[in-house]
């Protein structure tokens, strides 16, 4: 099973409190929040006191205390998620805007600025722009439509327009040398490109309505009337992002490289070529061009992720068969493609590459394939039947899962290891079969799949079996069930219930577990619904083996009881009885529960002998109500103490599960279980 690394946990933690230490605030002045950065400057700040609405206007400076300020910065979520913003007028002397400061404005119409340049010389990092929201930028109260970039500029900084779809034609200067490849992400606006002769670094050859790295032949901006020159080579990152105008694209034969967010948005495209010399295709270079119904990558050698994640209308795809990897999130939300045939150099196919492609009924496999990465194929709705290829050597976490259509997995590999949640969700898969070739299954590998009704092993295989018809996955050399399913029937030969074995799994309310099981790992029966369990012979409870049980009303513990883990009865809640039959108490690390109320309305009940060691013992002592009961009583199957009918019951399960060796159930004193022992222990409450 994979696990989160330490620091992709830190890396969460600090985008989860950033927003906090971002908030803090030292005044507050004419609606508007601040936090002081140096003794003369501030930057405008979030606040929950602060209800930025309507039109803001941020001023250039602000007084507090007697002591005036220059408004330098908007930081980090200063604005983000202010549905009723319509406007903001941002001050000359602003010279930063930081991550997400304009975040979810959705309602936002216009940005409002007296300086051209000084806006040019603001640092914008990601979503710190307004514009990428409000789209139309105002100069002294007018649109810009016609941008000219003053005589000053010599660089384009990253997102400074990020989104303006208001503007209509773009005049570069001589002077400018350097133009970020952001600068014009998503100004979907642009029908006229133009750079003026005698610039060193870039041109609009042949009239072509773009910018053109002159030294790469790299074409660096277009616009809706964009006619690629003969010379150029490459479609560089967001060349054509956003410009929704474009409804067909040819590129010629001399292209050999689509860069990242080249026609990301391009919502109108509907034909575009891949040239035969072009080899790759960047990242999200299609991304969301909904037009699109069809794409052949021909010759390329590499598609970067999500290079056509959200193109909902694409229905065919033609692989390249030069390709060996298939990247993040390529084909993801795809949701009119229908089928798809992996070539076979493929190697790998990466996470999330077909993630939610609702409408996907056939894959086929090639015969090199070695990984299918996490999440590849989840929510393909429409999947009926896959066939894993005997390449494969990794099936990973929620490979197919939610695929809600699928009835069939066949699973084939070569050393195959298999994953967690790989089926979970898959409503309608009803048998599994684990051939020779599965070495390797982690917990939770099948879980979440509730309508499994038989899961077999294959005799051959040298690691797991599913010996007695039992329904289960055994790991052969220990004895452990490490997969468990409701209707699994547990043979008396298993000695250990594994990590994770019935987590989640509903209908096992009246599972018995053979005395044979000496151990019950970490989360063993979480979320189960269990609701009883007898383990005479249990030595070993992990932690949370039973947490969130809460429908189970008993548990008893035999006197071999020597380790338990933290918190094994978390959150279960309705537990009543707990009989914990070992003569010291066993020695805990944390409470047995967190529920509080468990304490008072459960009875603890133990030897009697050991009453008042489980009295003074740490964690133990808590429960209020701590009775001894006798080391054992003949026909006492369920451990409560009392005979009763429910015995009876036991003694039957116990003979046809073929667990003939329960000493409890031996009322004879034969050393064997067996039918006259029923007899008796009915003829003992008929007469009491």
């Amino acid at each position: 099973m994979k696990h989160v690394s330490l620091k992709y946990f830190l890396a969460a933690l600090v985008v989860m409190l950033f927003p906090l230490v971002a908030g803090a605030i030292d005044f507050q002045q004419d609606g508007i929040a601040y936090r002081a950065l140096t003794d003369s400057t501030v930057a405008v700040t979030t606040s929950n006191n602060v209800n930025y609405s309507g039109d803001v206007v941020i001023p250039a400076t602000v007084t507090n205390d007697g002591v005036t300020y220059v408004v330098t910065k908007i930081n980090s979520y200063a604005f983000s998620k202010r549905t009723s913003l319509n406007s903001v007028t941002i001050p000359p002397t602003i010279q930063k805007m930081e991550l997400n400061a304009f975040d979810e404005c959705p309602n936002m119409t216009a940005v409002y600025i007296s300086d051209l340049v000084a806006w040019m010389n603001i640092d914008f990092a990601y979503s710190g722009n307004p514009l990428s929201y409000a789209h139309h930028l105002y100069l002294d109260g007018v649109e810009v439509q016609d941008l000219v970039i003053p005589d000053s500029v010599t660089t384009i900084k990253p997102y400074i327009f990020h989104g303006c779809t208001g503007f209509r034609s773009l005049f570069i200067p001589s002077f400018v040398t350097d133009i970020s490849y952001s600068a014009f992400y998503m100004c979907g606006g642009l029908t006229s490109i133009q750079v003026e002769e005698g610039n060193t670094v870039f041109d609009s050859r042949d009239n072509c309505n773009a910018v053109i790295k002159k030294r790469s032949n790299e074409l660096w901006i277009g616009c809706e009337n964009t006619v690629i020159p003969s010379s150029v080579n490459t479609i560089g990152y967001c060349a054509f992002s956003g410009r929704t105008g474009i409804t067909s694209m040819e590129l010629h034969s001399g292209i050999h490289s689509i860069g990242n967010m080249a026609f990301e948005g391009c919502t109108g495209l509907t034909e575009i070529n891949i040239p035969y010399n072009a080899t790759y295709i960047g990242s999200a270079a299609f991304r969301g061009c909904t037009g699109l119904t069809q794409m052949d990558t021909r010759n390329v050698y590499t598609i970067g992720s999500c290079a056509f994640m959200e193109c909902s209308n694409l229905s065919q795809v033609f692989i390249s068969h030069n390709i060996k990897r298939l990247e993040n999130a390529v084909f993801k939300d795809c949701t009119s493609l229908l089928e798809i045939e992996i070539p076979d150099r493929v190697e790998t196919i990466i996470n999330s590459c077909f993630h939610s492609c609702s409408s996907l009924r056939s894959v086929k496999f090639g015969n090199s394939l070695k990984e299918i990465d996490g999440s590849a194929f989840a929510h393909c709705s429409s999947l009926t039947s896959v066939v894993l290829p005997p390449s494969l050597e990794q099936l990973d976490q929620c490979a197919f899962a939610y695929c809600t259509s699928l009835e069939e997995l066949q699973i084939n590999g070569k050393s195959l290891a298999i994953d967690c949640y790989v089926v979970e969700g898959c409503d309608k898969l009803t048998e599994l079969f684990i051939p020779a070739c599965v070495k390797q299954i982690e917990p939770l590998a099948f879980v979440k799949a509730p309508n499994l009704v038989s899961i077999t092993v294959d005799p051959g295989n040298a690691v797991y079996d599913s010996r007695d018809s039992c329904n289960a996955i055994i790991e052969t050399a220990t004895n452990t069930l490490i997969e468990g399913f409701s209707v699994s029937v547990i043979p008396s030969s298993v000695t250990a219930i594994g990590i994770c074995a019935y987590w989640y799994v509903k209908g096992v309310s009246e599972l018995a577990l053979p005395e044979s099981i000496k151990s019950i790992g970490s989360s063993a029966f979480e979320y189960s619904d269990i609701t009883k369990l007898y383990l005479p012979n249990i030595e070993t409870l992990d932690d949370w083996a039973f947490s969130y049980c809460k429908k189970l009303t008993e548990l008893y513990l035999g006197k071999n009881i020597s380790s338990v883990g933290q918190y094994p009865l978390l959150d279960c809640s309705s537990l009543k009885s707990l009989t914990c039959m070992a003569p010291v108490p066993p020695v805990l690390t944390t409470d047995l529960t967190n529920v509080s109320n468990l304490y008072y309305s459960a009875t603890l009940k133990v030897p009697e002998t050991a009453v008042e060691a489980y009295k003074n013992a740490d964690h133990w002592k808590k429960f209020r109500n701590i009775v001894g009961v006798p080391d054992a009583i003949a026909g006492d199957i369920d451990g409560n103490g009392v005979l009763s009918i429910g015995d009876v019951t036991g003694i039957i399960d116990a003979l046809l599960r073929g667990d003939v060796n329960n000493p409890a159930a031996d009322l004879n004193g034969d050393g064997r279980v067996s039918i006259q022992d029923v007899t008796m222990l009915i003829d003992i409450l008929l007469n009491n």
